[in-house]
């Protein structure tokens, strides 16, 4: 067993003796640079205060001879400071203890004064991490207070490959304090832009340090998204310290998209800063008067204050504006007080604010207290009922099956009802497909059965295709083949010889709806075997399988099926598509199957149709084909001539008729298309009897 590594406490308090007795000593220097405040915070940042020149280039700080010296006037030891934060990052909570985290950021601090390679090494064992990320901010400010412009180049030196990027990123924020313009030189240098956190990092630095520059810096950003996050970044912290400011600069920026995104920045930070004033500038500015930035500002104060916020919104003046605010009020309460944002729902005059509100309360709340949301929802006038019971329906449906079927029976009946008992019934099929089933009876609307055991049976289904297929199967309702086909029809996407080879135990209608619908699946994925499926079929009924209840050829369960075998064949030969096709037994399928071959084909690529047609068809099937052809080129003006000049020698009567009807209906076809006809051998009464 490998025992975990620990640091007695008393060591530790040693260690921060030795440290703070080398800070005491000078070794932070602090002429060279003052530090507000040291504390070490996920995410925070030591502020420090910025030269008198951003523009001038960096130059390593003079050092007295005791920066690498102790007080005594020794040779500091650095291997002592490495072997101490060697043992710090051996520790298991590192970075997860505050006081440790200070103690290695010191640490790391001082060795990089001396050795800043060594740093970097250690550093590099950090793992990933927001407490990992204020140990690398506090080390990259000890860089560039130690040895100014050679820092870039030393980290991008020494730093691994795994983490340079990383600590090249913490070196040009903490750069951007001091000098802007060489923090995003540096950024362009070592390319720190080619993701957002870079950009963010540098300018939301820079917004607040010197919102002005950052803007001028924007400009100068490679790629339109970079200069999208800068500004947002920019915008969010000069809004702190400035927000009228910020609002300025941001009403001049374009896009109107960008504009908006930092507007709502600037005013979420401007209302946890002071958000009765938030809340009067988007009350007052024309331009912010919208429901969004209503929500930004109202959604913050909620935080801190959610009475407060409300007593705000109420007191706006009646009308439009108001109710947004209420309504915006009440979305950000939804889950945490639904009682307030009830009461805000109340005063709300607006049918559609109300409607939105009521139906993001029933969303939010229903995750909380579902029984108490419906007692709540019976409660609302009808108006509102509907659009809160959709929401809360579909949250229940996945939280709480069980509940919301058992509300579902006793609520009125309306259209949000009847859309979500389908989700529910998926829901409950889940846990009890059967159970989900039976509760399809209990409903009185054959429509609303339906829908459950079609819900059920399809969810069913992906678990379980063969339980749901026998369970299809047994069913004794009038939409029971329907709803064979449409489980057969999922499972066959998925495992099409499986549905087959299911299919071939099931005698009668059910069988061929369930083996039509895995034949024109199984043509795409294995069309060699689903020919010789379709063969044997065609051959055991002389060409047209029976059914009990005689379907139109058209819609017959193998019609689909054989059709996606002809059409995946044909996509590679359609010579060898339509010979397969013509031998098929004859029938209706068969004529029905070659129709539409001919018709795409000719559709497609006239010419190669026309071209079998003339050399090996005959009889119908040749005549189908110009008849497809005629069609095709009869809508283009370009072609319409060489559609004249099929038509002639089409030789079957009613196709006549029909290639007569197509030239004379067609959009574009000419005053003396009749004409046309009469000198190609049509003889008047062909073309009077040709009919609508």
């Amino acid at each position: 067993m490998t025992m975990k590594r620990k640091i007695p406490g008393l060591m530790i308090t040693g260690i921060s003796g030795v440290i703070a007795g080398w800070m005491l000593a000078g070794l932070r220097d602090p002429g060279a640079v003052k530090q507000d405040s040291p504390e070490l915070v996920p995410g925070a940042m030591p502020r420090f205060q910025l030269s008198e020149s951003r523009n001038t280039p960096l130059e390593p700080t003079k050092r007295s001879p005791r920066t690498r010296q102790g007080s005594e006037g020794a040779d500091i030891d650095v291997a002592g400071l490495v072997k101490i934060a060697t043992m710090l990052l051996d520790s298991p909570d590192a970075v997860i203890c505050l006081s440790r985290r200070l103690e290695l950021a010191e640490t790391l601090a001082a060795i990089a004064k001396v050795d800043p390679k060594a740093a970097i090494a250690l550093a590099a064992r950090l793992p990933a991490g927001d407490r990992s990320s204020a140990i690398l901010d506090h080390l990259a400010h000890a860089l560039i207070a130690s040895h100014g412009k050679d820092a870039p180049r030393i980290v991008a030196e020494a730093a691994n490959a795994a983490r340079r990027h990383e600590m090249l990123q913490h070196l040009m924020s903490a750069l951007s304090l001091r000098d802007p313009r060489a923090a995003f030189e540096m950024g362009i240098v070592h390319q720190l832009f080619r993701d957002a956190k870079g950009v963010h990092l540098l300018f939301l630095n820079l917004g607040e340090s010197d919102p002005l520059a950052a803007a001028d810096l924007i400009k100068s950003l490679p790629l339109s998204s970079q200069r999208q996050e800068s500004s947002i970044a920019v915008a969010a912290a000069w809004a702190k310290k400035d927000p009228q400011a910020a609002l300025e600069w941001v009403g001049k920026l374009t896009p109107t998209s960008l504009r908006e995104r930092c507007q709502t920045a600037a005013l979420e930070q401007f209302a946890l800063a002071d958000p009765s004033a938030a809340l009067e500038l988007a009350v007052k500015a024309p331009a912010l008067q919208s429901a969004g930035y209503l929500s930004t500002v109202l959604s913050s104060w909620s935080r801190i204050d959610p009475s407060a916020a409300a007593a705000a919104a109420r007191s706006l003046p009646q009308g439009r504006l108001r109710d947004q605010a209420l309504a915006s009020l009440g979305t950000a309460l939804s889950g945490k007080d639904p009682a307030m944002a009830a009461e805000l729902l109340d005063d709300i005059n607006s049918g559609p604010q109300a409607h939105a509100l009521a139906s993001s309360m029933a969303a939010e709340w229903s995750e909380i207290d579902a029984p108490a949301t419906l007692r709540w929802i019976e409660t609302l006038p009808e108006s509102l009922r509907e659009r809160a019971l959709e929401s809360s329906l579909a949250r229940l449906a996945n939280n709480a099956p069980e509940l919301a079927a058992e509300f579902a029976e006793r609520a009125t009946a309306t259209p949000a009802l009847a859309d979500q008992i389908g989700f529910i019934a998926a829901a409950m099929a889940s846990k009890d497909p059967e159970a989900a089933l039976k509760w399809a009876g209990r409903f009185e609307s054959e429509t609303s059965a339906t829908q459950i055991r079609q819900a059920t049976l399809l969810a069913w289904s992906a678990q379980d295709p063969v339980a749901a297929l026998r369970a299809a199967v047994a069913l004794e309702s009038q939409d029971r083949d329907s709803l064979v086909s449409q489980v057969a029809a999922q499972w066959a996407a998925v495992d099409p010889k499986a549905t087959l080879e299911w299919a071939r135990s099931i005698e009668g209608d059910l069988g061929m709806t369930t083996r039509g619908k895995a034949l024109e699946s199984l043509a795409m994925q294995d069309p060699v075997v689903a020919r010789a499926e379709i063969e044997k079929l065609m051959k055991e009924s002389n060409g047209d399988p029976p059914l009990s209840d005689p379907l139109p050829h058209t819609m017959h369960p193998l019609t689909e099926g054989t059709s996606a075998v002809v059409r995946e064949m044909a996509a590679k030969n359609p010579q060898a598509a339509t010979e397969w096709a013509r031998a098929l037994p004859e029938g209706a399928i068969r004529r029905e199957i070659l129709s539409r071959h001919y018709t795409d084909w000719a559709t497609q690529d006239p010419a190669a149709a026309l071209q079998y047609a003339e050399a090996k068809l005959e009889g119908w099937d040749r005549d189908w084909t110009l008849v497809s052809a005629v069609f095709r080129e009869s809508e283009s003006a370009s072609t319409y001539a060489h559609a004249l000049a099929l038509a002639p020698r089409i030789q079957d009567p009613a196709e006549r008729a029909r290639a007569v009807r197509l030239l004379r209906n067609s959009t574009v076809a000419p005053a003396d298309w009749r004409q046309e006809l009469l000198s190609r051998g049509f003889t008047a009464a062909e073309i009077d009897n040709a009919g609508d």
